[in-house]
């Protein structure tokens, strides 16, 4: 099964020549020939992960207070803070996946794993886990990622921290960090 073409009569944004531009491991890019809903034709990027899913983890130490890393973003090309997150891989369930890159980007081991959303973009669905964590399990951190560090934040640094525009940008650790003030976890 391919992707959805669209109806443009619907009101949708329909592909009338798929145009693959690029392409690795992780990533697909394409350049679309497309017609819109009002009748015209143009070009359209569309970008899809490779991975089979993504994965990302809301772990907190036993006191609730946020774990986050220190990361260097590529795209971005600034430090930011964030949750820890990855692609997932065919032969992990996502939860597996998950306590796999908590370790790996942390190095720590965590209990009380459960489901806590997932999320849907395209073709692509990330599951965010929540988890209690316990005490460091590994100091070897992972080769190919700049993360300088990770540390738990509390309730009113996390609230700071969301102020801060230049702190924390990651989409999903603002939802977080909002969730935890709303819900008064």
């Amino acid at each position: 099964m391919g992707v959805y073409k669209g109806d443009s009569r619907k009101g949708e944004i329909e592909i009338l020549e798929e145009r693959e531009v690029f392409r690795n491991q992780y990533a697909t890019l394409s350049n679309d020939k497309v017609r819109f809903p009002s009748g015209t034709t143009g070009e359209y990027l569309r970008f899809r992960w490779n991975a089979p899913y993504g994965v990302m983890v809301f772990a907190r130490n036993p006191n609730g207070d946020l774990l986050l890393i220190r990361n260097f973003r590529h795209e971005t090309r600034a430090w930011h803070w964030e949750i820890p997150k990855g692609f997932g891989m065919e032969n992990l369930s996502p939860q597996a996946c998950a306590q796999k890159e908590l370790e790996e980007e942390t190095g720590y081991s965590a209990q009380d794993w459960r489901l806590f959303r997932t999320f849907q973009h395209a073709e692509h669905r990330t599951y965010l886990f929540e988890c209690t964590t316990q005490a460091l399990a590994n100091t070897a951190k992972e080769h190919s990622e700049a993360i300088t560090g990770c540390r738990f934040f509390s309730k009113n640094e996390c609230k700071q921290m969301m102020m801060d525009d230049t702190a924390v940008t990651d989409a999903t650790t603002l939802f977080l960090i909002a969730y935890i003030q709303l819900a008064d976890v």
